[in-house]
């Protein structure tokens, strides 16, 4: 290995390391003088496990023999890595010149953003970007670009893609897999990560693009990780395909010829992958530039010694069509490609004064301004910390975060406070104990070790313990049941009874459920289950319940909002009044679906609370050993359950051989040797305890038997492996489309639903899918959970089972360990094997495939279409594709049904507008450019409309597309006063707990930067502003509208507040208010605004008063006759009139020409609450001067 002018990588250097203790540390440990050594990059590694330690790049003078003084220091035949053990030091340095893995260059002060760089093929990660003219001093990533943009990190990865004598068989797949792998391992994907950007050349740019796309098709556990990358600029990538005869004459016979092969000219799997990531990239918002080289490159060539070098004819390897996707010759994406006048090889390597290098920082400038705004904008939209927490489901307010904060429970005490029984009718969750009844009970008297083994600690926990105890094991080792069988097993209660005292223990449990309803996975849930408990046991705790609700509020299921459960709980927990001896049994911490930072401070709130003589709270939890559990529960007590149940899984090996009447002392060395391979993961004892049941009744010898437990692989991914491979390949797309189905949807599926989904996945058309689902019309409910189990076991080998509940079966997977194996990068290939490469549909596909066709058969466009529209979104959220190829053929009357406010004609684009469904616009558009144009009802209108259950991102970025394409239309009033118009349909003054208030006022803002007048003239001389909630009247106002405005019956603002106000003091229903209203306030009102006000007005008058003080305050004027129904009590607002009118001839004449009428306005109030709250409308009199003028 030539090394005289290498550039080395030195790991594992101490937080407090500088350049110059670097250059003494190898001077004393190698022998090098300091003079040879130069240091040219130190940053902290980006090692979550050893974060303190720095990394740093380095070169050796050329005159010393640098490969001399490593020799005894060489790992490994390779003689690429040395590892320097010093004195002193924690850790051994380690030296290396291949780069694999990360490498941080740079660390900022600001930290904003990472930018990794990707190389190609057959390249070094460090290597491939230093400039071309043979020095090696200079790189421009690590020594120019933290320049050029301080507050970004750049990162090399390095991973192997040798060609030359190869035996890795490794894909595209696989090395993207190897990065997504490490990316985790490193923290990017926390949700405190930073931002992502990438610079990749060649095949680096296919690995980035797999990666992406193998994210996107993951559950939500690595949304964060994908919602990271934010751009890059990838530099000549065969997208779709390159000039590769050379590499292939390289590889031919070896094992890497698939990967090369995968590069061709015209590839499907580049095609598809292309697809994939331009819809992904598209959803998502990521801003990618697209660099083509602009020079043939020299081919790899044999001489007669057998040796391979770049001598052989020139040719263009990747042409700029492929490079820039097709983006080379469209006029309408020029500023997403750039030329680079260079070779293949060379077009990343830049020197200091290159031109080019100025281009890619003008182009990694705007991603970063791009993440900036982002930011801003979440900022902004958010609000503060609580409100984040809280509205937008982050789950984030932790026991202490209550302390000090105002609560509804301050509330006085009233006569009309809700039952008990009211109360936990509201708290329960219907599902409530189905997680429990689903697992299974202990086998026969296993388990009792728990209670029995001094050597568990639990019976000494449950009767002296404090804090938290930990239950933590792999996989499929029996944790559920283990916590079923305590909660249930009355020993438990006895232990943790204490006869010193009257006060009953009071224990109550939650078991996490990620296959479950979002009650059942979340924190909500948790809240409301563990209360409802805890209120069933110790009812004394409603006088505090109780608190938090008005005399006549109607208690539903819908009044506990998560900020109400979690004060409710630290009110039970603080409060000293009643005794409270409380443990709290949790199952499966690791399948909660949020931060599992928040739950585990939760419980770690729990644990800090003082106990006293009559207050005790302790928790005991169960997870796997996952690194943030160890790392917050690593001090408290644990146990095990693989440690203890060897004996358990000898007796159901034992007594299961047995059941099948198979003679257990002929097979005992068989079973010893199970229980030994096993390693207490009681789930793999239960799949190879049939296994073997099944091959001893087909009469196998004891050698084979014994050879055939040996074969079997010992952890359960692996194992499920093997049950796929068992299935011929020609039944593996039933086996694809079941396990997908199964997993994707948050809420069990009916057997009914999940057959035919499965049924429907191969469907191409409508027609094909109507006769799929006709062919199960007459089949029972009955009938579908007896035929979806045998397919299932036939098609999954037991994957997949099927419950009965009330008679209806339902569908779920074998165990959590089978949702984590379906979820793996690689499951689609193990099933599919090559048709995985063309193959982008998944579960959500399925079932949406399912919900339209099934929506059609029952001419129904409510839940059905509803669901369909929500399983489309995901599916082009997760596969980069739409469903426009399967839309297009059903007929016209289906779209025309399904429009809602405004019914499609079109054959789907006007549907997809609507439903937001962006990519089905995509690919429309690209083959249609004046689809947009065409669509019989305006789009925009479409856009905004909202369909129930529909994501509010997703309407505001249909919008946005759809203005991106036709910013023209914002200044179109035959196009925008609908819009306008819908919006506030669901936004009028009367509309106070909508729900929409912050979506729309992002779309209204959209709708305004892009040219929508915030004075338009919706129609009668209103304006957005006369009939607005408070919260977009706000938002006008700070975009100019005129506050002052009249419309065209002489009124302002101000006036239809009061109009609302004035009716709802004098109404004694909301239907009678509605009726009351000004005929053109009632025109913007929907059918069902009823629903939207409350039965006692006067939260209504309530909601009101800050609206009217906003507009008076600001320059609305009030008329004189809403002033005089407005004062009510003379007095009061005497004494909030400005000093400067006091005792004004305006004034006087005011108070004396209308005290009797006032009077008579007062007689007309019965509620005492009304009359306080219009003395406080005695503030309008700040503009009494200006509206008494009219």
């Amino acid at each position: 290995m030539k090394m005289r002018r290498a550039v080395f990588r030195l790991r594992q250097l101490p937080p407090t390391t500088d350049r110059l203790d670097i250059i003494n540390l190898l001077t004393e440990s190698i022998g090098v003088r300091a003079s040879a050594i130069t240091v040219f990059s130190l940053a902290r590694s980006v090692d979550i496990y050893n974060p303190s330690s720095k990394i740093a790049t380095l070169m050796f003078d050329p005159e010393t023999d640098i490969q001399l003084s490593l020799k005894s220091f060489a790992t490994g035949s390779s003689g690429d890595e040395w590892k320097i053990k010093i004195d002193n030091l924690r850790h051994t340095l380690i030296l290396d010149t291949h780069f694999r893995g990360f490498t941080p260059l740079y660390d900022p002060e600001d930290h904003q953003a990472d930018c990794i760089a990707l190389s190609g093929l057959a390249s070094h990660p460090f290597g491939s970007w230093q400039q071309k003219d043979g020095s090696k001093t200079f790189m421009w990533i690590r020594d120019a670009l933290p320049k050029s943009l301080p507050r970004v990190r750049p990162i090399l990865y390095g991973y192997d893609t040798m060609l030359q004598n190869s035996n890795s068989f490794q894909s595209i797949l696989d090395i993207a897999c190897g990065l997504l792998n490490q990316l985790r391992a490193c923290g990017w994907a926390s949700p405190t990560a930073k931002p992502l950007l990438f610079l990749a050349h060649s095949l680096g740019g296919l690995v980035l693009k797999q990666a992406f796309v193998s994210l996107a098709n993951t559950l939500q556990s690595d949304n964060t990780l994908r919602v990271s990358i934010k751009g890059g600029i990838l530099f000549g990538v065969p997208n779709f395909g390159m000039e590769q005869t050379s590499l292939l004459s390289m590889v031919r016979g070896q094992s890497n010829e698939g990967l090369v092969g995968d590069l061709a000219l015209g590839s499907q799997y580049l095609s598809h992958l292309d697809k994939q990531f331009v819809g992904l990239s598209f959803l998502q918002d990521a801003k990618i530039y697209w660099a083509y080289e602009t020079r043939k490159s020299p081919t790899v060539k044999q001489d007669s010694a057998q040796n391979w070098s770049r001598s052989g004819p020139e040719r263009i390897l990747v042409t700029p069509n492929s490079a820039t996707r097709g983006l080379y010759t469209r006029k309408d994406h020029t500023e997403y490609v750039f030329p680079i006048n260079e070779d293949h090889s060379t077009m990343v390597k830049f020197s200091e004064d290159d031109h080019v290098y100025s281009i890619l920082v003008h182009r990694l400038s705007s991603i970063m301004d791009k993440i900036e705004t982002d930011i801003r904008n979440e900022l902004l939209r958010t609000g503060s910390a609580l409100y984040q927490a809280v509205q937008m489901g982050d789950d984030s307010i932790s026991i202490d975060t209550l302390d000090g904060m105002p609560s509804d429970s301050q509330a006085p005490s009233n006569s009309c406070a809700p039952t008990l029984d009211e109360i936990l009718k509201s708290l329960k969750v219907p599902e409530q104990h189905s997680r429990l009844d689903e697992i299974e009970e202990r086998f026969r008297t296993t388990l009792d070790w728990v209670f029995d083994l001094p050597e568990s600690g639990f019976s000494d926990w449950l009767q002296h313990g404090t804090g938290i105890f930990w239950i933590n094991g792999k996989p499929g080792s029996g944790k559920s049941t283990l916590m079923k069988f305590i909660v249930q097993d009355p020993r438990t209660h006895t232990l943790l009874s204490d006869w010193k005292t009257r006060h009953s223990p009071i224990y109550v449990s939650f078991f996490f459920h990620h296959r479950g309803s979002s009650l059942q996975k979340s924190f909500e849930g948790l809240l409301r289950s563990i209360i409802h408990q805890i209120l069933s046991s110790q009812p004394d705790f409603n006088t505090i319940m109780t608190q938090f609700f008005d005399g006549g509020d109607f208690v539903s299921s819908d009044c506990w909002t998560l900020l109400k459960l979690q004060t409710v709980f630290h009110e039970i927990l603080e409060q000293t009044a009643i005794p409270l001896h409380l443990t709290i049994f949790l199952d499966a911490l690791d399948e909660y679906d949020g931060p599992k930072e928040f739950i585990c401070r939760f419980l770690i709130d729990i644990a800090k609370i003082t106990q006293t003589p009559t207050k005790d709270i302790r928790v005991c939890f169960s997870s796997r050993p996952w690194d943030i559990f160890v790392t917050n529960f690593q001090k408290y007590p644990t146990l095990r359950p693989e440690d203890f149940t060897r004996e358990d899984i000898m007796s159901y090996c034992l007594n299961s051989l047995k059941n099948e009447e198979i003679s257990s002392s002929d097979y005992e060395s068989l079973i010893i040797e199970l229980v030994n391979r096993s390693r207490g993961v009681f789930l793999w004892v239960k799949l190879v305890v049939k296994d073997l049941a099944i091959a001893i009744q087909n009469n196998q010898s004891r050698d084979e038997l014994e050879k055939y437990l040996r074969s079997l692989p010992i952890e359960l991914d692996d194992y499920y492996a093997e049950i796929i491979t068992r299935i011929p390949l020609s039944h593996r797309w039933k086996t694809y489309a079941m396990l997908e189905v199964a997993v994707r949807p948050d809420e069990p599926l009916e057997a009914r639903e999940f057959i035919c989904a499965v049924e429907c996945s191969d469907c191409k058309t409508y027609q094909a899918g109507i006769a799929t689902l006709l062919k199960f019309r007459n089949y029972s409910d009955d009938n579908f959970s007896g035929f979806t189990q045998h397919r299932s076991k036939f098609y999954c080998g037991g994957l997949v089972e099927v419950l009965s509940a009330n008679e209806i079966g339902i569908v779920q997977v074998l165990h959590q360990t089978v949702v984590d194996f379906v979820c793996d990068t690689k499951f689609k290939t193990l099933i599919l094997q090559e048709r995985a490469k063309i193959t982008m549909d998944n579960g959500w596909t399925f079932l949406a495939k399912y919900r339209f066709l099934e929506s059609e058969i029952l001419e129904s466009q409510g839940w059905y279409i509803t669901q369909a529209v929500r399983y489309s979104i995901e599916s082009e959220m997760t596969t980069g594709r739409s469903l426009k190829l399967f839309l297009d053929t059903f007929p016209p009357s289906f779209f025309r049904r399904g429009g809602g406010d405004y019914p499609c004609s079109t054959i789907g684009f006007g549907f997809a507008a609507l439903a937001g469904l962006r990519l089905y616009m995509i690919e429309t558009l690209e083959v249609d450019a004046q689809a947009l144009d065409n669509c019989p009802d305006p789009p925009l209108a479409l856009a905004v409309t909202r369909l129930p259950n529909f994501p509010d991102k997703d309407i505001i970025a249909t919008t946005s597309l759809i203005l991106q394409r036709r910013g023209e239309w914002a200044r179109r009033p035959d196009i925008t006063v609908p819009v306008m118009r819908t919006i506030l349909k669901r936004n009028t003054l009367l509309q106070w707990q909508a729900g929409y208030e912050e979506a729309d006022l992002d779309l209204v803002t959209l709708l305004i930067d892009w040219g929508i007048s915030p004075d338009i003239d919706l129609g009668d001389g209103l304006r957005p502003i006369h009939v607005a909630t408070l919260y977009l009247v706000r938002l006008l106002f700070d975009k100019g509208a005129n506050i002052e405005c009249w419309s065209r019956f002489q009124k302002t603002a101000a006036d239809y507040v009061a109009d609302a106000l004035i009716s709802a003091s004098r109404e004694e229903s909301s239907s009678d208010l509605v009726r009351s209203l000004p005929r053109e306030i009632s025109s913007f009102l929907p059918s069902d605004i009823i629903s939207y006000l409350p039965e006692n007005l006067d939260a209504f008058v309530s909601h009101l008063i800050p609206h009217l003080y906003f507009l008076i305050d600001h320059g609305s004027m009030l008329g004189l006759r809403n002033i005089t129904s407005l004062k009510v009590v003379l007095p009061e607002f005497s004494a909030r009139i400005p000093q400067q009118l006091r005792g004004s001839s305006s004034y006087e004449e005011f108070a004396e020409d209308h005290t009797e009428e006032l009077a008579e306005e007062a007689e007309n109030l019965t509620s005492p609450q009304k009359l306080k709250l219009y003395e406080r409308l005695a503030q309008v009199s700040n503009r009494l001067k200006r509206a008494m003028k009219r």
